[in-house]
């Protein structure tokens, strides 16, 4: 006799209901929120932001990012299972959400496009929190499946007369300005000297091992944001810039350009001792943003389980699986 009735059911949203169901003004508007709410309960990740479980054999990888929602009243956990088949790296990846005082289960929504948003978005808000309002002309630096995501939000945030991508190949510059082009101006490169060149942003979201942001970057009036896994900003342009922000310090230094430069010999504690603000205390008003129009600002945001945890909880509200929060 089969009890599969008495069974609580778990709602799961697919990466294909997720993308009609949550916009990219929706994403800026609730990543900005977060970090905000980041900024007055600091509490909100787990401890520590991100754990791993590395079987031997060849099993995939999986890693576990949790947080907390203090004003919804959500928690839960971004979890990702990788491996690796026919050489590329294969991920399964969702949010597992919680009623945050009883622990039930709301639902668990699919990560895939949803944090590939995410991570653009991120970057983009860093940008609207730091940036000169008017800025105009941005450089996306990489041509991969996340930069996909940054266009969009770049536009809807800035008033962009022109948007520049630089990739190691042409092709790949040029492939990517054919993917994005009908909605404006996009000038395929592969030179970010070049590039730069009167840029008001830099996004970087490449998949270089090696810096290829450098301190010459760092130009006046100019915002440049961090967000690949790699260590593609040198370190000289975190000491050239004149204010310089993460996400959140610990995990930052886990991954991308901060933990290069760990890697490399620098102190973590002289390294944080650098930082002006995180984000969350730029979003909540604790600390002041971008100060002089002529500042150089370097951001580094890696990404924050709290922003996903948003998103999710979004798309579960949008779904009419959850109510919505006043």
């Amino acid at each position: 006799m089969s009890h599969a009735s008495n069974r609580p059911s778990l709602p799961i949203l697919t990466e294909e209901e997720v993308a009609r169901l949550v916009s990219v003004e929706d994403a800026l508007d609730t990543v900005e929120r977060t970090f905000a709410a980041y900024g007055r309960h600091r509490n909100v990740l787990s401890d520590p932001p991100a754990m791993s479980i590395t079987p031997a054999g060849g099993q995939a990888v999986f890693k576990l990012k949790g947080a907390h929602l203090p004003d919804i009243g959500i928690t839960g956990s971004r979890i990702i299972a990788d491996r690796r088949s026919q050489g590329e790296e294969q991920s399964i990846d969702y949010c597992w959400v919680a009623d945050g005082a009883t622990g039930a289960p709301l639902g668990l929504v699919s990560e895939g496009w949803l944090h590939r948003l995410r991570t653009a978005v991120t970057g983009v808000v860093a940008a609207r929190l730091l940036a000169r309002p008017e800025s105009a002309v941005a450089v996306i630096v990489g041509a991969g499946r996340i930069a996909d995501e940054l266009p969009a939000a770049i536009r809807a945030s800035f008033p962009i007369t022109e948007l520049r991508v630089v990739a190691r190949r042409t092709a790949s510059a040029e492939a990517f300005a054919a993917r994005h082009g009908a909605a404006g101006r996009i000038v395929p490169m592969t030179d970010l000297d070049v590039a730069a060149d009167g840029a008001d942003l830099i996004f970087g979201i490449s998949a270089a091992e090696t810096p290829v942001i450098e301190a010459r970057h760092m130009a006046p009036g100019r915002f440049v944001c961090g967000m690949g896994g790699g260590a593609e900003i040198a370190m000289a342009a975190m000491e050239t810039a004149d204010r310089f922000i993460v996400d959140e310090f610990d995990y930052a230094a886990m991954i991308g350009s901060v933990k290069g430069w760990i890697d490399a010999g620098a102190d973590p504690a002289a390294i944080a001792a650098r930082l002006d603000a995180d984000i969350g205390e730029i979003a909540a008003g604790t600390k002041p943003g971008r100060g002089t129009p002529e500042a150089a600002i370097l951001a580094i945001i890696q990404g924050m389980a709290c922003c996903d945890l948003a998103l999710a909880h979004l798309a579960l509200t949008r779904a009419g699986l959850v109510e919505a929060v006043a």
